[in-house]
C-alpha cells in the first residue's frame, strides 16, 4: 500500500509564531475548562496555574522566536547576497601586503610606481624564479624616472624628486642585476618597461591569479595597503581591458630585455640615468 506523502509547509517565521501562539491559547483555554469541572481544590489550583502559564508564555516565547529566526534568516540572507555580489565581481581572497614572490610561475606581469622596497627585497628571488621556475615569462613594468609627474608623485610621498627618481632607479638597477647574474635552464625571459603616466594602481599577475592594490589619498605611504585577489568576473574583466588600453597607448617603452642582452639596452638604461659603470660592476660582482 502506497504512503501517502504530505506536502511540505514552507511557513515564514511570522506565521509559525502565530501557529506556536493559537496552540498554546487552546492548550490553555482546554486546561481552563478541565479546572473548571475538577472538585478538588489542590489540583484546580495547579491546573489553572499550568494553564495561565501557558496563556502568558505563548506570546512572550512566539515573539522571541520569531525575532531570533527572522535576524538569523536576514543574517544569511544578506551575506548569501554580498558572497554572490563578491563572485561576480571575482574577489576571492583579500591578502596581506606584500604578497609573497613566487618561486614557480609560468607568468609573472607587475605593474608598480617604484617598488624600490619590494623589489629589494625579492631580486634574489626573480633570479631563482628565472633560473628554476621552467619556462617563464617575466615583464615588469615602473615609472619612468624622467616622468613629467615625478615631482608631483615625490610631493605625495614627502620626499624630493631627485629621491624619488633614485628609487625607481635602484629598482631597475636590482631588478637588471638579478637578470644578468641567472643562468636559466629553460627558456625564461625577463623584460623591464617604464612608462610616463600617473600611476593609480598596482598590479601583480601570477598565471592566473590577478592581484590588485591603490595607493591613498593622504600624503605619505601607507603601512599595510589593502588588495584584493580576483579570479574571473567583472572587477577582473575590468582591469584587464584598462592594463590592455594602457599597452596599446604610447606611454610606454621597453628599456631591457634578457634575451638582448645588457649592451642592447644601453641608450635606453642611460635615457632613465642609471650609471652603467655601477650597474656593470654589479652585474660581475657575483
Amino acid at each position: 500500500m502506497p504512503r501517502l506523502k504530505l506536502p511540505k509547509l514552507d511557513l515564514s517565521p511570522q506565521a509559525q509564531s502565530i501557529i506556536f501562539t493559537l496552540v498554546c491559547v487552546i492548550i490553555a483555554m482546554g486546561m481552563f475548562i478541565w479546572a473548571y469541572n475538577i472538585k478538588d481544590d489542590v489540583l484546580r489550583g495547579i491546573i489553572t496555574t499550568l494553564g495561565s502559564l501557558f496563556l502568558i508564555s505563548a506570546p512572550i516565547a512566539a515573539w522571541g522566536t520569531y525575532v531570533a529566526r527572522s535576524e538569523v534568516r536576514t543574517f544569511f540572507e544578506q551575506n548569501l547576497k554580498l558572497n554572490e555580489k563578491l563572485q561576480e565581481c571575482g574577489v576571492v581572497d583579500t591578502p596581506a601586503w606584500p604578497i609573497p614572490f613566487p618561486t614557480y610561475a609560468k607568468k609573472l606581469t607587475i605593474f608598480k610606481m617604484r617598488g624600490h622596497s619590494w623589489f629589494g627585497t625579492h631580486s634574489r628571488k626573480l633570479k631563482t624564479l628565472l633560473e628554476h621556475g621552467g619556462k617563464t615569462t617575466v615583464k615588469i613594468y615602473l615609472l619612468d624616472p624622467n616622468a613629467t609627474c615625478c615631482p608631483a608623485l615625490a610631493e605625495y610621498f614627502n620626499e624630493t624628486a631627485d629621491q624619488c627618481k633614485d628609487k625607481i632607479r635602484h629598482s631597475i638597477i636590482e631588478l637588471i642585476v638579478a637578470s644578468e647574474q641567472s643562468t636559466p635552464r629553460h627558456k625564461s625571459d625577463f623584460e623591464l618597461y617604464v612608462f610616463s603616466i600617473v600611476p593609480r594602481h598596482a598590479y601583480y599577475i601570477i598565471d592566473d591569479d590577478f592581484y590588485f592594490s591603490w595607493s591613498g589619498l593622504a600624503r605619505g605611504r601607507i603601512a599595510e595597503l589593502p588588495m584584493l585577489k580576483l579570479k574571473g568576473g567583472t572587477l577582473k574583466k575590468f582591469f584587464e581591458e584598462d592594463i590592455d588600453r594602457f599597452l596599446g597607448g604610447n606611454d610606454i617603452r621597453l628599456v631591457y630585455s634578457k634575451t638582448q642582452g645588457l649592451e642592447a639596452a644601453r641608450a635606453e638604461l642611460v635615457r632613465c640615468g642609471i650609471d652603467m659603470n655601477d650597474l656593470e660592476t654589479k652585474v660581475q660582482a657575483r
